[in-house]
């Protein structure tokens, strides 16, 4: 029960991390189709672009989670997210 505050911390900081990278691209559009000269649509794609790694690691992930253990693996990718 001690470490459920350092726990919520550490979701809090990746899930705002995440939010951040996200709402970036959309946040910033007006400068990019002005500098770069992208359009709209370009942006959608670059937005989906950013979100297909996930769709693509979904599946074998959850395979591995379930072969090696949740905790390990999340101990895992939080590491690797940390080095990141």
């Amino acid at each position: 029960m001690a470490h459920r505050w350092f726990v919520l911390c550490v979701l809090f900081v990746a899930r705002m991390s995440m939010a951040v990278q996200f709402q970036a691209i959309g946040a910033l559009s007006p400068v990019y189709l002005e500098t770069y000269g992208v359009g709209l649509s370009d942006l959608g794609f670059l937005i989906g672009l950013y979100l297909l790694p996930g769709v693509v690691v979904a599946y074998p992930g959850g395979r591995i989670g379930a072969r090696l253990g949740d905790g390990r693996v999340i101990a895992f990718g939080l590491g690797l997210m940390a080095l990141g």
